[in-house]
């Protein structure tokens, strides 16, 4: 398994240097037609994701019957396949810092506007978030092992279109509901989605499908899935209880600051406590 695994990570980062190569391009050419250095890191998350997703269709995922032939059990090429989509993650997410990096000396504005997500300090920096900020970072942190632990398979050609169309319909969906959040909506709907109330769904949704699907893939018992399924729940669960008891102390800082960040997970009509 080690030999096979650095077969697949070393053609891996051949195809990782060229596309870094390929969207330093892209940012220069973009740049060159006036585009602000502050926006050109926007649309890099999606390459990114774009860029580790068919890294593991390419490897795990078109090779995954193969696999499965192995003299391995489930467990063990499970451990396989996030092993390998960890350093898929590693290898994109440093081609990308090094192109956001070379965006910043494009414009003096690049750094003080990246986006949160492309700032890794302030997701780490646990002490200094809070509210949504804190749910934001705990769910991407938790959320990147449960997708490399997850597999990706190259969907069937005839159902490919049926895929694409509940896949846009969930992504618009998703994209609204953040931005009828962020912008401070009125009305019940607003009212219902919370930053809290998304990060619940979007928590429940990773910690429980995820694993189950990985399971389904490689052919478990159902009592396998069921377990699996629990653990992933078991952790979610205890992800949510965090945000939330941590919130509910911010609640009661002496920083207004704090209180009013703490507030906000729980929607626009939540009054900090004194």
């Amino acid at each position: 398994m080690l030999r096979l695994y650095l077969i697949f990570v070393g053609d891996a980062l051949r195809l990782t240097a060229i596309g870094a190569g390929a969207l330093m391009l892209l940012v220069i050419a973009l740049a060159a037609f006036g585009v602000p250095a502050w926006v050109l890191p926007i649309p890099l998350l999606q390459f990114a994701l774009f860029g580790f997703l068919w890294l593991s269709v390419r490897y795990t995922g078109r090779n995954l019957a193969w696999i499965l032939g192995l003299p391995r059990r489930k467990a063990s090429l499970a451990w396989f396949n996030f092993a390998l989509n960890l350093s898929f993650f590693a290898m994109t997410s440093v081609a990308v810092g090094l192109v956001v990096a070379a965006t910043e000396k494009l414009g003096p504005e690049g750094a003080a506007r990246r986006p949160f997500v492309l700032q890794p300090v302030r997701l780490l920096a646990m002490s200094d978030l809070h509210g949504r900020a804190l749910a934001i970072a705990v769910f991407l942190l938790t959320a990147i092992p449960f997708v490399c632990w997850s597999i990706t398979r190259p969907p069937e050609a005839r159902t490919f279109a049926r895929r694409q169309r509940f896949l846009l319909l969930a992504w618009m969906t998703g994209t609204l509901s953040f931005m009828l959040v962020a912008t401070r909506g009125t009305g019940p709907l607003s009212g219902a989605l919370t930053p809290l109330v998304l990060f619940v769904a979007g928590t429940a949704a990773v910690s429980l499908i995820i694993p189950y699907s990985t399971a389904n893939a490689l052919g478990t018992s159902l009592r396998q899935r069921r377990a699996w399924t629990l653990v992933g729940g078991a952790i979610g669960l205890t992800e949510v209880l965090l945000v939330v008891a941590v919130t509910l102390g911010d609640l009661r800082s002496p920083d207004p600051g704090v209180r009013d960040q703490a507030a906000r997970l729980f929607g626009p009509a939540t009054t900090p406590a004194p």
